[in-house]
């Protein structure tokens, strides 16, 4: 079976190849294909948007030169897909395959396991022994069932698990999630940062400030009262006003208030 994006017509790169794909089994899963496409006698679904059309239309207008380049750059980026694309093409391949043979027996289903790449719609396709006990899918052309320990939990049409699957990858697209990643661990360094500077200038003000250490603090704040206590005193006993003493008597008068403080 051939499909747009696959073979022939203009470029598209992975992430397009995706969306057609996933486009066309919607669109054959709700019945709103064209005659041709659905008889199977067309080699080509329509492009996605107005755009495709145009880049296919000046695609004709292109050089041999600038085709070959682009003939390059394809192969290349076939070459560099990963193992995950991959996976995902042969899951893709089953839904197609239970799509086109319109069965909704339960006996007809594929094993998925979860991928540890935390997609949870890119579901990798495994056989009986290789499924994880714990947690795993099973696939069939009524829809998607859950199964945790052997257990179906939880069960999903085909047509709304496409749709799902869609609408994550969508949203996947945008800004925000593209870059939440990087955003958090950005965040995180910072506060990591923040948190060590913290911690220095704390065990320098613990190994500078002696008023910070139990067994200098206790011996700090005694030393701190008596001199407060000592600014309270009177160390000289000074005359009242209107009174007269001899040189002698002053003496004497301080020598007594020097030995009270005493």
């Amino acid at each position: 079976m051939v499909m747009a994006g696959f073979e022939g017509g203009y470029s598209m790169n992975q992430k397009n190849l995706e969306l057609a794909r996933g486009k066309f089994m919607l669109d054959k899963l709700t019945n709103k294909l064209p005659p041709e496409l659905r008889s199977g006698k067309a080699t080509r679904l329509p492009p996605l948007d107005s755009g495709r059309e145009g880049a296919a239309s000046r695609g004709s207008q292109l050089s041999s030169k600038s085709l070959k380049q682009l003939d390059a750059q394809d192969k290349d980026e076939e070459e560099k897909k990963d193992i995950t694309q991959q996976k995902w093409s042969d899951l893709d391949k089953y839904i197609e395959l239970l799509l086109d043979s319109k069965s909704e027996e339960e006996t007809v289903f594929v094993y998925l396991n979860p991928n540890p790449n935390a997609d949870p719609y890119d579901l990798l396709v495994c056989s009986y022994q290789e499924r994880n006990a714990q947690k795993y899918y099973t696939l069939s052309g009524k829809g998607l069932t859950l199964y945790e320990n052997d257990t179906p939990i939880e069960f999903l049409s085909l047509g709304q698990w496409l749709i799902e699957r869609d609408s994550y990858n969508h949203i996947k697209e945008l800004d925000f999630f593209k870059k939440f990643k990087k955003w958090k661990f950005m965040r995180m360094w910072k506060k990591t940062i923040k948190h060590q500077n913290r911690m220095k200038a704390q065990n320098s003000l613990e190994e500078k400030l002696f008023m910070l250490q139990e067994h200098f603090s206790t011996h700090l704040a005694r030393h701190r009262l008596y001199m407060i206590d000592m600014e309270k005193q009177r160390f000289i006993d000074p005359c009242n006003t209107g009174d007269k003493k001899r040189i002698e008597e002053f003496a004497d008068a301080q020598v007594a208030r020097t030995k009270n403080i005493q």
